[in-house]
């Protein structure tokens, strides 16, 4: 897109959104309204759904709107009403909703939250890549256009009156690099984890009819983060090579996927070409938790997926070539971490072969300790009552 492009976009943007201001004046707030959005419009998934699934059966008379960018709006399978992001419509919901439901910064394209609305922030998973204040003394560069990093990190905090966490070890995080004050985080875990303590075999089920996968294969599930700049020499992970070794370990069939983070999808033809032919895309699956329960075994490098991913108890692979500069830095050594890694390729047949399930959980269980989680699977209805 242009710079003038932007600019006129920009002004649209903002002609929409002070047009529904005005209007919204005069409208009072929908007490029973549920405005939901996930990574910005390009996702019907995350906590958000958890909180939204669980809204229309406990609450079948509320309204729930969901907000999508244009390339989303028509992939979901969303039953409840849809907008797109930054119309007039989208404002008119976003400010007529007593309940606004976020796992991202809703950052300069909602200015000012009118008096009596809630504004539910769930983020969206543990933090391992350094967040909020510090990813600008890393020089990471702004997403948030017109307000800087700093500014928009205290915006938001101001903006949420509940956050969620999932861990004593967030919980400091949030505080201190996101600016959350303490008395709106909620030590109760994290919606979109709950699905890891209960048995949910139709979403196993949905996944695999989705993409024609047997019952009898196994998914192994490529979710790696994004580099700021762009660069894709640290993707060529050998997912071949993974999915040859386990099979002859464990006699299993196995099926490669990919699911590619949002800020790489621009490129993802480009991408795909690394991998073998029969691997399978997934980047438009609208709900990554759903994959991430229905996966084997996860393959990632930085993402807070493995997170999530880890309440299963199933493998998790880290495949870290660039881990000494990785631009966003870490809270954690990596090799603390109880999972299986990778710092190239040639680490594959050794660190494989010596995986031990039972050592895994027991790793597991030192790490859930040593972090304080809070995941017991009860997020969704605790955080529902939490607002009722």
């Amino acid at each position: 897109m242009t710079k003038y492009a932007k600019v006129i976009r920009l002004i649209k943007i903002l002609i929409s959104y002070y047009v529904a201001r005005c209007i919204v004046a005069f409208v009072p707030l929908c007490k029973n309204k549920f405005f939901c959005i996930s990574m910005t419009g390009n996702s019907y998934g995350d906590s958000i759904k958890c909180l939204s699934d669980y809204i229309a059966v406990q609450n079948p008379s509320s309204t729930i709107v969901w907000a999508f960018t244009d390339m989303f709006y028509n992939l979901t399978d969303c039953e409840h009403k849809k907008v797109k992001l930054y119309t007039f419509w989208y404002y008119f919901h976003i400010l007529t909703s007593k309940y606004i439901l976020s796992n991202v910064s809703l950052d300069k394209r909602m200015l000012v939250k009118r008096k009596g609305q809630i504004c539910v922030q769930t983020w969206h998973g543990t933090a391992l890549k350094r967040i909020g204040i510090d990813m600008y003394t890393h020089k990471e560069p702004s997403h948030h256009g017109i307000f800087s990093g700093g500014l928009i990190t205290k915006y938001n905090a101001k903006l949420t009156d509940i956050l969620v966490s999932g861990s004593r070890f967030m919980t400091k995080i949030l505080h201190e690099k996101c600016l959350y004050p303490m008395q709106v985080i909620h030590e109760i875990g994290t919606p979109r984890n709950d699905i890891f303590f209960q048995q949910k075999p139709e979403v196993t089920e949905k996944v695999r009819v989705c993409y024609g996968i047997a019952k009898d294969t196994k998914i192994i599930l490529y979710a790696p983060t994004f580099r700021a700049g762009g660069d894709f020499t640290y993707y060529d992970v050998d997912l071949q090579k993974i999915k040859t070794i386990l099979e002859q370990k464990y006699g299993e069939k196995y099926v490669n996927m990919v699911r590619l983070h949002p800020n790489l999808l621009k490129n993802k033809e480009d991408f795909l070409t690394r991998f073998p032919s029969d691997t399978i895309d997934a980047s438009s699956y609208p709900d990554m938790i759903e994959l991430l329960y229905s996966a084997d075994v996860l393959v990632t490098d930085y993402s807070s997926c493995m997170f999530d991913f880890m309440y299963s108890y199933k493998p998790v692979i880290l495949y870290v070539p660039d881990r000494l500069t990785y631009d966003r830095g870490f809270y954690l050594d990596i090799d603390s971490l109880p999972f299986i890694v990778l710092n190239n390729n040639l680490d594959i047949d050794q660190q494989l072969a010596k995986y031990n399930q039972i050592e895994y959980k027991k790793k597991l269980d030192k790490f859930l300790m040593e972090i304080g989680s809070f995941e017991k699977g009860t997020a969704t209805e605790n955080l529902i009552n939490l607002l009722m």
